[in-house]
């Protein structure tokens, strides 16, 4: 379970409503239950600071683009190369 400190208290997580922004497009979501239950039946801690959520539209785009790549580029590449193809499509990363 996770827990944010706010004056000297703990709140648990899914008390909260917490947002993400698209690291593409910058739409800004709320973090849906789903992904805090993925988070806590992982083996391995995740770092959720060091880590960007896709939007829903740009995770299928990123899919897309996984697919049509993947039989140019290779494996070791091919994240940037995605990541690119994303930067292209949306005029960049948003600040």
């Amino acid at each position: 379970m996770f827990f944010v400190k706010f004056n000297n208290a703990e709140i648990p997580v899914e008390d909260l409503k917490i947002y993400s922004k698209c690291p593409v497009c910058g739409k800004v979501d709320e973090i849906s239950e789903d992904f805090w239950e993925w988070v806590a039946d992982k083996e391995e801690p995740l770092d959720i600071y060091g880590s960007s959520l896709y939007c829903d539209d740009c995770t299928r785009e990123s899919q897309t683009f996984r697919q049509i790549l993947s039989a140019h580029v290779p494996e070791s590449q091919l994240d940037r190369a995605v990541m690119k193809a994303m930067e292209n499509l949306h005029g960049g990363v948003p600040a």
